[in-house]
């Protein structure tokens, strides 16, 4: 008990406890309000109909069935809603309609499934704990690297830390969804961490290379089995950043740094290799041979890369004829931090900022960081920050590693691939502004006691920094606001009701109306594209005679300059398909009510 006690005396396990519950609290239940409560409460469940498919098919018809594969049934309504198959048994499935989804052997929802048959509580009960879980697993794997933080460059710089991870509405909207289980992304990533921590601080021995081949087999293949290989690369190049960290902290030699990353190089290799051969035999019980099962992966690996030979529909294509600066570019621009959320204004851009102005955030301290140099402070702790900054800037190769070599796929899911920012290029660029504003202070006081004129001049300094970043934000925004002369001309309105004007313009649709109001900004977008002709369309969407282009406002808003914004002003940009299009179907619904809607046939 006395062991106990004093366990929780200690500043590092009272900050753990209280980051896993503040992360936890923000991830399961939104309880910080960073993330529009209708995207929270919808995000992805076209992904997580998947894992209600698979809970209802288990049930139904046995845990082998399908080859395990996650799937959905087919319904007359939204393929999306699975709820009414799992939830109930009585209704009506059709056992040959299920659709596997062939790209993961889903570990994750065996173990859901195994937990749901052990489970004496309800289905509805059971998917708000299968939740619960995987929110709880993304904040104590957050609250593990906050520890770490706080450990190396202390308790002010960790929370800062923190406090910038809870204002991330995309950490707050994966934490808790069933098919990303996202915390077994950075599994390998914090082991690898915590490991090397130990062996620098003398706590455990050194890493042998065969124990670090080892590691990598298992840490990659656990987590290639829950997630298959969504965002493969950005874990991979993410799980050698603390290699690097303690490499030249602890002024490692040549051979051991490049020993190490020859260990962890065929220990991914070897677990790269393992799910391959694992996924293809899984595949070939649906699709009838091994063969097959390979030339589905190769297909999947291709469609989402560069494409090769190989007959894509439309859509595809598209992605994969995407340039590489063109990809960059959507994710340069999107919200990383929105305030919006806490503020009523009509200078919407003024109270958010994207992800190219926290690169050049990310950029300025850094330099901080390393100029800045602390009262008393030795030259290992100048170290320590050296240490920071080039990890910082390594880690960025995780993110840029995913948008460039699977360009096809970051090209199409900008409404999920966000959260590559945050493996773990982010976390260590909030780590930096951190450790820069916890000795801002003592710094600020050391210069205006040694010289007013420095202060002047840093304070000169400081000002320019502000107004750079503003003119760079208010640029943005003026190159959105001429490219909008284009689109509101007559001859490409298309219809106009609710409210609502709808022009084409660019093969894109754009959606206009002042004064629109917050359920109206939250409620559900319909758009149904059909096409001259029906070959056109995927596969699974031929029986359907249309494709499916849903969306919510905040993933396709278009943000203005906050001088020509009127107060609840939406305008709305979604990408259309490159085939000929017969007619489109648009709208807005609420449940299955449907708010407005308009038919309109395309010239």
């Amino acid at each position: 008990m006395k062991r106990l006690k004093h366990l929780f005396r200690s500043k590092e396990i009272r900050f753990f406890i209280l980051s896993v519950v503040l992360l936890q609290s923000g991830f399961y239940l939104n309880l910080w309000n960073v993330a529009d409560k209708s995207w929270f409460y919808t995000f992805q469940q076209s992904s997580e109909s998947l894992i209600i498919g698979r809970l209802a098919a288990s049930e139904r018809e046995g845990l082998s069935f399908k080859a395990g594969l996650l799937g959905r049934y087919c319904t007359e309504g939204d393929v999306f809603d699975q709820y009414p198959f799992y939830e109930n048994k009585k209704q009506e499935a059709e056992k040959e309609c299920f659709e596997t989804y062939d790209s993961q052997i889903a570990g994750q929802a065996f173990v859901f499934v195994l937990l749901d048959q052990l489970s004496p509580f309800s289905k509805a009960t059971n998917i708000r704990f299968f939740r619960f879980c995987s929110a709880l697993l993304l904040a104590i794997i957050l609250a593990l690297f906050l520890s770490w933080v706080s450990r190396r460059y202390g308790l002010i710089t960790a929370f800062i830390t923190l406090l910038f991870c809870l204002s991330s509405h995309w950490l707050t909207v994966f934490g808790r969804n069933l098919y990303w289980v996202v915390g077994v992304l950075y599994v390998p990533f914090i082991f690898m961490l915590y490991r090397l921590d130990a062996e620098s601080s003398k706590r455990k021995s050194e890493l042998s290379f065969k124990k670090i081949t080892l590691f990598s087999f298992l840490l990659v293949s656990l987590k290639c089995v829950f997630t298959g290989f969504e965002l493969i690369t950005t874990t991979l190049v993410m799980f050698v950043v603390p290699i690097v960290y303690f490499a030249y902290l602890d002024s490692w030699k040549r051979m051991k740094f490049f020993k190490r990353v020859l260990g962890v190089s065929l220990g991914v290799a070897c677990a790269v290799l393992f799910y391959f051969i694992a996924l293809a035999f899984q595949l070939s019980f649906v699709k009838g041979s091994l063969t097959k099962g390979f030339e589905h992966i190769a297909y999947s690996f291709s469609k989402r890369t560069s494409g090769g030979d190989g007959d894509f529909p439309e859509i595809i294509k598209e992605s994969l004829e995407s340039t590489v600066p063109g990809v960059l570019e959507k994710y340069w621009s999107g919200v990383a931090i929105d305030l919006n959320t806490f503020v009523d204004s009509s200078w919407r851009s003024f109270f958010s900022i994207d992800y190219g102005e926290l690169i050049l955030l990310f950029i300025i301290f850094s330099i901080l960081v390393v100029i800045v140099k602390s009262t008393g402070k030795s030259v290992s702790d100048l170290k320590r920050k050296k240490a920071l900054v080039i990890v910082t800037w390594l880690s960025i190769l995780a993110p840029l590693s995913w948008h460039i070599i699977f360009k096809g796929h970051s090209y199409i899911h900008t409404h999920t691939n966000f959260i590559a920012w945050y493996m773990p290029f982010c976390l260590f660029g909030f780590a930096i502004i951190g450790n820069a504003l916890s000795t801002s202070s003592e710094y600020v006081k050391k210069l205006y006691y040694a010289s007013k004129r420095t202060y002047k001049v840093s304070f000169q300094l400081g000002i320019l920094i502000i107004l750079t970043l503003w003119a760079v934000q208010q640029y943005d925004g003026i190159v959105r606001y001429e490219a909008l002369k284009s689109v509101q001309k007559e001859s490409n309105l298309l219809a106009s009701t609710s409210g609502f004007e709808i022009y084409q313009y660019d093969n894109k649709l754009w959606y206009f109306k002042s004064n629109a109001s917050p359920t109206q900004m939250r409620t559900r977008f319909f758009l149904h594209v059909v096409p001259e002709k029906n070959e056109s369309l995927p596969q699974v969407r031929r029986k359907y005679d249309y494709a499916n282009l849903d969306f919510y406002y905040r993933d396709n808003l278009f943000s203005l300059p906050w001088w020509k914004v009127q107060k609840n002003d939406m305008i709305v940009s979604v990408a259309l398909p490159e085939y000929q299009i017969k007619t489109i179907k648009t709208g807005q619904f609420l449940g299955k009510e449907i708010v407005w809607e308009a038919d309109i046939k395309l010239p």
